[in-house]
């Protein structure tokens, strides 16, 4: 036997083996595979010229829709992933969010009563998207602590090892271990970077003991050890996508096939397995590192080292730059931890300082950043340099330092822009200049810097914003300057500054953005306000009848509206009647709920808006 894809049985095998390490039903997987089945025969077609391999192939795949028995009844779940808040249950028809404020038992059966509410869609240009991730991830809703009901506790490795820290008196030493063997992030130490958050920790223990190994075993004795260490890591922490993929790979180093083969197949497997893998970094990181073996010796650091980073920065919007250089001997570091929190579990030694240091580490490694998101119309330019480069050594290095050169610069994003976010809690509106890592942003008094403005102002590269007032925080590597006077925006009413009318001029697009209005905020503005030629208006109230009556539109004469909201079926804004009242005047409507972020560029003096849902506004 020469290799695994001559000998059908051992595919069918590995193949079995991969689902029922998903512990899913070979029929809930069966809506994946015509793509699959026809995939795959086409590439083993045109490797082998084979018919018989076409016929194998379709086979395995197509036993993924015979029927399978389940033990699980519809209404019960089991707990297969706990988190700092949240946990994850799942049956053979759903998986389930469950928001908590404690732990969660690990793999107990439970019964979840009706209340189960749907994600709502929150579409946003760079912010944490939980509609999308709950998309990515398969989530069918979410419910809360209080509707379950724990009916069993079922007896597995890690809910020993989960009761075992249970017992530990001490809180930090608590929060230490379940951070350490069960990523359950503790607010005392901290000890994640990008490859702990891809899930290199479940790991980094294995890569420390095949190192320490080699020294007094062969090859094919380490081999063997590290499958029946990933059998074990993969069965403890119930196969998450990282594990299952160095398996896979890890298989396959068994058998004398190409390099660029091993690869294929495990990535094929692992995508039939977990379809939605390709949105993780689980997936995309090590499946990067392996690509690197394709290419030459003088070329795999730099060209591995600038993937990674682009995807770091258009997934996080900041690079970790000694987390991307120095990963071979941090992979090693956190190996060291994971290790230390075994020897503080059985043996109960005080391990807390120990990694209180290791921690130190990793903050100061993870404090040195370049933020920014790479894509952006300014990509087009380092792409030339590369392309008109006459000597190919020199390339990568040249767009890496032209990269980060023009990250610093904001020249990624050279355009200038107002953007509105999509945050129903608070007006958040960015004014970013051409060309500059300045902004002035708009925010109520009493709000503090939420997490999809940090990502905006990450994204963009500003490191200094200029706010009209006072924000409740500070933002790591952002200066916040607060100035209630501006040149930019002026504030219209004087009369209660805790409601602002702001009012600004951008590219000859006028913008006035209201807040919150009560009726003598609408009276004052009325009756001190003319001929504001309004190209934009932000609707007050976030669009209720009571703050936006027909004289007010009377009086702007907008051409644009934005109401700034959830999807209006949830909550029923902006209001029937301020949507018919805009009908009847020939006003457009935008709503935040439903279109997301919107952000209004103007090029050659042309002005048009770009939603995060992929909607484009021309605006005359």
């Amino acid at each position: 036997m020469k290799g695994i894809i001559n000998n059908p049985l051992l595919v069918l095998l590995m193949y079995l083996l991969c689902l029922s390490m998903k512990g899913s039903s070979l029929c809930e997987m069966g809506y994946y595979s015509p793509f699959y089945v026809i995939l795959l025969c086409i590439l083993y077609w045109y490797r082998h010229h084979s018919l018989r391999s076409c016929l194998w192939l379709s086979f395995i795949l197509c036993i993924t829709y015979l029927p399978s028995f389940h033990f699980l009844k519809s209404d019960v779940y089991c707990i297969i992933d706990v988190k700092s808040n949240y946990a994850i249950i799942e049956n053979r028809e759903s998986r389930i969010v469950v928001y908590t404020t404690s732990t969660l038992p690990f793999d107990a059966e439970v019964e979840v009563s009706n209340h189960i509410y749907s994600f709502e869609y929150d579409s946003k240009f760079y912010g944490f998207s939980l509609y999308q991730w709950a998309k990515e991830n398969e989530f069918s809703g979410y419910t809360y602590q209080s509707e379950l009901k724990v009916i069993q506790q079922r007896f597995t490795l890690r809910s020993w090892i989960q009761k075992q820290i249970e017992k530990v008196s001490n809180n930090l030493q608590k929060e230490m271990l379940y951070q350490i063997i069960f990523r359950i992030k503790s607010k005392v130490i901290d000890i994640t970077d990008i490859y702990e958050q891809s899930g290199f920790s479940y790991i980094a223990g294995l890569w420390l003991l095949i190192y320490i190994i080699k020294f007094f075993t062969t090859q094919q004795q380490r081999k063997i050890i590290k499958v029946l260490c990933l059998i074990v890591l993969n069965i403890f922490y119930h196969y998450p996508i990282m594990l299952v993929y160095s398996l896979l790979y890890a298989l396959l180093q068994f058998f004398d096939i190409p390099t660029r083969v091993k690869i294929l197949l495990s990535t094929i497997v692992l995508l039939v397995i977990y379809p939605n893998a390709v949105y993780s970094l689980s997936f995309q990181i090590p499946l990067i590192y392996r690509l690197q073996n394709l290419f030459t010796t003088s070329q795999r650091k730099i060209l591995t080292t600038t993937i990674i980073a682009g995807v770091c920065s258009f997934k996080y919007h900041s690079i970790q730059i000694l987390s991307l250089l120095f990963y071979p001997f941090l992979r090693y570091f956190i190996g060291f931890t994971w290790v230390m929190g075994l020897i503080q579990l059985w043996t109960g030694f005080d391990m807390v300082h120990l990694v209180a240091i290791v921690s130190k580490t990793f903050v100061k490694i993870q404090s040195i950043k370049l933020y920014g998101n790479i894509f952006g119309i300014g990509i087009v330019f380092p792409l030339l340099m590369y392309r008109s480069l006459k000597y190919k050594k020199l390339r990568l290095y040249c767009l890496g330092m032209v990269l980060v050169l023009m990250l610093g610069l904001s020249a990624i994003h050279p355009l200038s822009e107002v953007t509105v976010l999509n945050n129903p809690k608070n007006t958040n509106i960015i004014l970013k200049p051409s060309l500059s890592n300045k902004a002035t942003v708009l925010s109520l008094t009493d709000k503090v810097i939420n997490k999809d403005l940090q990502s905006y102002l990450y994204a963009k590269g500003i490191t200094i914003i200029d706010s009209f007032m006072e924000l409740g925080n500070e933002i790591e590597g952002i200066d916040v300057i607060s100035s209630p006077d501006s040149a930019v925006v002026k504030q219209l009413n004087q009369m209660n500054v805790e409601h602002p009318i702001w009012y600004f001029n951008y590219d000859g697009l006028m913008f006035i953005v209201f807040t919150y209005l009560d009726q003598n905020d609408i009276t004052y503005f009325l009756n001190h306000y003319d001929n504001l030629n309004i190209d934009v208006m932000i609707l007050p109230n976030n669009g209720s009848s009571s703050a936006n009556p027909p004289e007010l539109f009377d009086h702007i004469q907008p051409k644009l509206c934005i109401s700034i909201n959830k999807p209006y079926l949830n909550s029923h804004l902006p209001s029937r009647i301020v949507i018919k009242e805009l009908k009847k005047r020939g006003i457009s409507l935008i709503d935040t709920g439903s279109y997301g972020d919107i952000s209004f560029f103007s090029i050659f003096h042309k002005h048009f808006a770009l939603t995060s849902s992929g909607k484009i506004v021309i605006i005359n």
